[in-house]
Formats: structure tokens, sequence, C-alpha cells
């Protein structure tokens, strides 16, 4: 059987670990979160890149009236995939369809 001093020491043991087990989950959490706001930032970033790039995009009208006509998609979605492809219609109608 184990002595007292034994035992205390076994005791401190699992102590130990339990808590390193606990502020291992605790850096884990504060990491993730860091890596949301970094991952939510860099999507706004992009989007806003992105946006400002579509907008000098020339979109044919009679390009978004076939895909719109040939894919029963909005107008806006069809516009968005040309702006998106670079006013590339078979790439607008490949990003369209699933």
């Amino acid at each position: 059987m184990a002595t007292k001093a034994q035992q205390k020491e076994n005791l401190e043991k699992v102590t130990d670990y339990v808590e390193e087990s606990v502020l291992d989950a605790d850096r884990m959490a504060k990491a993730m979160s860091s890596l949301e706001s970094d991952k939510s930032g860099a999507r706004a970033a992009a989007a806003k890149l992105a946006s400002s790039e579509w907008a000098a995009v020339k979109v044919n009208p009679k390009d978004v009236k076939f895909i719109v006509d040939e894919l029963e998609v909005t107008s806006e979605a069809a516009e968005q995939a040309l702006k998106e492809s670079g006013g590339d219609v078979v790439k607008a109608l490949q990003r369209l369809l699933p």
C-alpha cells in the first residue's frame, strides 16, 4: 500500500495534469478566437477588393439576358457571375451551374 507521502505526490501529479489540460483548453479557445477574427477581417478585405475590381468590369446586357434565359436566374445573379468571371460568358455559366 502506498504511503501518505506517495499518495500526496500522486494526487499532485493528477492535479497538475488537470490544471495543464484546462490551461491548454483555454489557450486553444483564445487561439481559435484569434484565428476567426483574422479570418473574418481577411474576408471583408477580400470582398471589398473584389467589389472594386468587379465594378470596373463592363458587362454586356445581351450576355446577361442570355444567361437569364438559359439558366433561369435573376439578372442580378447573372450580372454578378459575369463580373466575377471578367465578362466571360462561358466562365459565368460554369460559375452558376452546380
